[in-house]
């Protein structure tokens, strides 16, 4: 039966007013201003609000309309995390009148008031370029450097050494690439320009980070950054470089947060590891428990045993009940991973038989309940590769307790004797149990 939760205050508040008129004929609490009225539109009211609160409560029972911290606990189970806000970062340009140097953590600001500090020292000087090739196309020269320049669009750089002296000129460039850069000038020189030609600027690239965080905080290439503190000797602003300064995102939002987690929810990835191999096996109808022995027998290779406890004929499986776990482990198997290293066998048993010269007391109800404990022993208490302890499974006798609650009281075994050695590819399995 769906839910029926008002969705309108007045609604609630009519639907009171009505349930009184039933109960009191002579009243009137649709009557404007009455002391009942008042008190039942307050009431109702705030009925409205726990139908409000209970609504939202029924959304976050469910994944797929879970909000806020209830969305985020939905996601842990899988192991999605909401993905918080984010600072940004990138190089700028500082320029100078000569060389100085800036500190670590010198702190400038956008013109919207957006801050960003530098994350090391930079010493501002003089820095010249080589130019493999500097052509022109009407008023506009592209400057080409052999290696990354660090310059910004807006920085002022002086040419020097072209055969075409219209070219050698000290302009605002604008940058197109790591190596290339163009400026204006009025004049038409011969196209490319000839000479050992380079190019200079009073700079220092340094990496800055937002002290914001979220998307806001994300600069375009070739804005300015201005100093909080003035430094003698740097000339502000400073200028983004190509790239710009990135990184910065809001955090996420519930429905971009509820898309990732309801996928990997209906999407589950495999990892091929040891919990994984064990879920995917036990996931072949009948298999109880699993062991798994990773880089075994050798490194890339894997083995695995299971064992079948409720199957009439025993725990250990069959050939056939063995290629049917290792077809379903193949379905998760890493694209990597060559099948022949998936290694399933059934384990080998190791027959315990238990022989009581004793029992006290010596009734059939304790007999039945100390042959029940062992059988729980066998299936809780022992694994694949593991050896059985003297101390274990007299543990597991001394424990019992029949079906009118009488305790075991002594016993003496003839057999076992001491801890029972089990091989790596072995299982301890219960054998025959005699009494006296």
């Amino acid at each position: 039966m769906p839910l029926d939760i008002p969705t309108n205050r007045k609604e609630v508040i009519d639907r009171s007013k009505t349930d009184v008129k039933n109960e009191l004929p002579g009243s009137n609490p649709f009557l404007q201003n009455s002391f009942v009225g008042s008190i039942i539109t307050a009431a109702a009211g705030r009925n409205f609000d726990f139908y409000i609160f209970f609504s939202q409560s029924v959304d976050n029972l469910f994944p797929d309309t879970a909000t806020g911290d209830f969305a985020q606990r939905w996601g842990n189970y899988v192991g999605v995390n909401l993905l918080p806000a984010t600072q940004s970062s990138g190089l700028i340009t500082m320029r100078a009148s000569s060389t100085t140097n800036v500190p670590i953590g010198t702190v400038l600001q956008s013109s919207s008031g957006l801050t960003f500090t530098t994350q090391s020292a930079v010493t501002v000087q003089n820095t010249i370029y080589s130019l493999s090739s500097l052509t022109r196309v009407g008023s506009t020269v592209t400057a080409t450097t052999t290696t990354d320049h660090n310059l910004a669009s807006g920085v002022i750089v002086t040419i020097a050494g072209a055969v075409e002296t219209e070219y050698n000129v000290s302009a605002p460039i604008i940058v197109n690439s790591s190596t290339e850069f163009t400026y204006e000038i009025d004049t038409t020189p011969t196209s490319p320009a000839t000479g050992t030609i380079t190019a200079s600027s009073i700079i220092g690239s340094v990496n800055v980070v937002s002290d914001g965080f979220g998307a806001a905080n994300n600069i375009s290439t070739g804005d300015s950054l201005s100093l909080v503190t003035g430094i003698a000797g740097i000339i502000d602003p400073a200028f983004v470089q190509i790239g710009g300064l990135t990184g910065g995102a809001d955090i996420e939002s519930d429905e971009d947060y509820r898309e990732r987690y309801l996928f990997r929810w209906q999407n589950p990835t495999p990892c091929f590891n040891v919990k994984d191999i064990e879920q995917t096996a036990k996931l072949v109808d009948g298999v109880t428990r699993v062991y798994v022995q990773p880089i075994t027998p050798a490194v890339g290779q894997v083995s695995i045993y299971f064992l079948r406890d409720n199957d009439p004929g025993g725990p250990i499986p069959t050939p056939g009940q063995v290629t049917d776990v290792k077809n379903k482990l193949l379905t998760i198997v890493n694209a990597t991973t060559n099948p022949d290293d998936v290694i399933v066998s059934a384990p080998t048993p190791v027959i315990v038989n238990f022989a009581f010269t004793a029992i006290t007391p010596n009734t059939t109800a304790m007999k039945e309940a100390v042959t029940a404990n062992l059988q729980q022993f066998f299936r809780e208490g022992t694994a694949v590769g593991e050896d059985v302890l003297e101390d274990a499974y007299k543990c597991a006798i001394f424990q019992t307790v029949d079906i009118s609650g009488n305790r075991i009281e002594s016993f003496t075994l003839s057999s076992p004797i001491g801890n029972i050695a089990v091989g790596s590819n072995e299982v301890a399995i219960l054998g025959t149990v005699t009494y006296p």
